[in-house]
């Protein structure tokens, strides 16, 4: 992975265009027809891509050598359905780290006479087979699964909560399908506590952490007796199912195949199968419970007299504990450097980063060295880059993110090119100016009737309205722009809206209003203040550009400030545009001073309203 960041260059590079992503095997005919059900065209290929990379990181993956480049580049426009190709990925990864998983680890319980000569001295199964953890076993509460075979881990981040937290709560609410069309919840940990959400809060490791610290002496000693009394009993069936499949691996070796019943050895490797099914999960439960143990022995010292008890390192092991046992963990990427990430006993198969063009290449090295050997970047070099306060950093580059630069170098990215979020109309121009003209419309768009208020002609789905007599102006000792004109008519033009839409008896329709200058929002708030305090600003939401990425209403008024012979300001900033043009799914009404003549350096503005007046 340090090359490829290093020294990206094309004869690395997957081609996508010319190769179709093999189909894992764990894709059985019921789950893949759920993929087609589920995803677009473009998101299942982003998804099928991620999951042959990563059967190509794990170290049984045929196509390990033939496909060095670690990077998976997926690339989501506004409505495009991002956050939900994302969980698919997720899913789809977690499926095919767990057959691999499962496929050694059956290998391991099985005993040696199922094994072929070759498989032995492929997997060495010998030194770590279940013979010798049976035989390793004591009273010293041992630990079979890690020594048999290592779980695969996924590491999940963003750059802010509550981007990350929208993907936990994703899985935690829909869980994931396996291939037998069943829903499952992996083991999950949030690490971070800040500005959590409800959901992130009931995994949180630190919180999960403060909730042991507070238990009694009684609950403590009590829940450990329950616990010894259970490893006890997993620790007889794991003893009684080995004896089962060395009597029926025995029983097979006296038989023989030549000349048996077919029928009576596809019920002999049934039975096999069965066995060693029932042996995995009882391993794997054991494990679980050895590891609830470990945690209560931790907190057993503070109430035994003359112990050395420590509660800051009890908190840490806890804390680590909780995050090194998750199958996922999610976290954002400035937390992902914690020390806690240094103290885990097994690192991470594969990093996912969501908002990854919204990170500098600084802030994403560290999930990156935390030992994975694939990582999808998702996210859009369109939108938001990251925030750098340094003019002479900026000037170096260093807003620019991993996903940035691997696309400057040529990196191909899947695009996920369907949106699901804008009228036709509002799509039209961002699609051609910032996405190559590659944006679709899906079909739930297509199909939308137009909206009885387009009849009037000051509430069409795509307008600019030009304040002549607009100023933009300082107030006090701030840096910031308000325009005050353009607050009051953009009250007008909501008042206009609200009162057409009662007359047309129109059920609800939400509606934001964004600015790019701070002191605007302050100037629409006054200017909006009656509206905000009744029950019908309850459906309108006031808010910078900037604080709106990622969100959407079905009417959005853009108040843009500046256009005077001072300049634009943020109005010639592209991508901060393009996410203010993204917002709106059926009305977007622009509010500008066309008389300047700075908006003539101002392309994306000028190319639109071209097109506006032409139309």
């Amino acid at each position: 992975m340090q090359n490829a960041i290093l020294k990206p260059g094309p004869e690395h590079f997957p081609k996508y265009e010319e190769q179709t992503p093999a189909i894992p095997d764990c894709f059985t005919p019921n789950f893949i027809d759920h993929l087609h059900r589920t995803f677009n065209g473009p998101q299942l290929s982003a998804i099928q891509w991620a999951a042959m990379h990563t059967a190509a990181g794990t170290s049984n993956g045929p196509t390990r050598r033939q496909e060095p480049w670690p990077f998976t580049l997926v690339q989501g426009p506004p409505g495009t359905g991002k956050t939900h190709t994302v969980w698919g990925m997720l899913n789809v990864i977690h499926l095919v780290q767990y057959q691999h998983y499962y496929t050694a680890l059956l290998k391991k319980l099985a005993p040696e006479s199922y094994k072929q000569n070759n498989e032995r001295n492929a997997d060495n199964v010998t030194s770590g087979s279940i013979d010798e953890v049976l035989r390793s076993m004591d009273e010293n509460l041992f630990r079979t699964l890690p020594k048999l075979c290592p779980k695969p881990r996924m590491l999940v981040c963003a750059p802010s909560n509550a981007a990350t937290d929208e993907l936990l709560a994703r899985v935690l609410d829909r869980g994931f399908i396996d291939g037998e069309m069943k829903v499952y919840r992996p083991d999950v940990a949030r690490v971070g506590v800040d500005s959590q959400s409800r959901a992130a809060q009931a995994v949180s490791v630190e919180r999960r952490t403060e909730q042991l610290l507070v238990k009694t002496r009684e609950e403590i000693f009590g829940w450990l007796q329950q616990l010894k009394a259970r490893e006890t009993h997993l620790s007889h069936q794991m003893a009684a199912l080995q004896r089962q499949l060395n009597a029926a691996a025995a029983a097979g070796r006296s038989q023989g195949s030549v000349g048996v019943d077919p029928d009576v050895l596809v019920a002999r490797d049934q039975n096999r199968d069965a066995l060693l099914q029932n042996l995995a999960a009882v391993v794997e439960d054991r494990d679980k419970v050895l590891v609830e143990m470990s945690r209560l022995l931790i907190l057993e010292g503070k109430f035994r007299p003359g112990s050395n008890f420590n509660l800051d390192e009890a908190r840490t092991s806890l804390e680590t504990s909780f995050a090194n046992e998750a199958e996922i963990v999610f976290t954002t990427l400035s937390s992902s450097g914690r020390k806690l990430f240094s103290r885990l006993t097994h690192g991470f198969d594969m990093v996912v980063i969501d908002e990854a063009a919204q990170a500098s290449e600084v802030g994403i090295l560290p999930p990156l060295s935390l030992g994975a050997a694939r990582c999808v970047l998702v996210g859009d070099p369109q939108q938001l880059p990251a925030t750098v306060i340094s003019k002479a950093a900026g000037t170096l580059l260093y807003s620019r993110s991993l996903f940035e630069r691997f696309q400057q170098a040529g990196c191909p990215t899947m695009l996920l090119s369907v949106q699901y979020r804008m009228h036709p109309q509002i799509r039209d121009f961002p699609s051609r100016y910032f996405y190559q003209g590659r944006l679709t419309d899906s079909e739930s768009v297509v199909s939308l009737p137009d909206e009885r208020y387009y009849q009037d002609p000051l509430l069409r789905p795509y307008l600019f309205f030009d304040i002549t007599h607009g100023r933009e102006s300082h107030r006090g000792g701030s840096v910031s722009y308000q325009n005050i004109h353009e607050a009051q008519f953009c009250l007008r033009l909501y008042d206009h809206l609200q009162k057409t839409v009662k007359a047309l008896a129109l059920g609800k329709v939400t509606v934001g209003i964004i600015t790019p200058y701070k002191l605007q929002l302050k100037c629409l708030q006054r200017e909006f203040e009656d509206v905000l305090s009744s029950e019908e600003g309850r459906d309108l939401y006031i808010n910078t550009v900037d604080a709106f990425q990622g969100q959407e209403r079905d009417v959005i008024i853009m108040s843009c400030v500046r256009a005077s012979g001072h300049g634009v300001g943020f109005v010639a900033d592209i991508r901060r545009m393009n996410v203010a043009l993204t917002r709106a799914r059926r009305a977007l009404w622009v509010w500008l001073i066309f008389s300047s003549d700075d908006l003539v350096d101002v392309s994306w503005v000028y190319i639109s309203y071209m097109d506006i007046c032409a139309t």
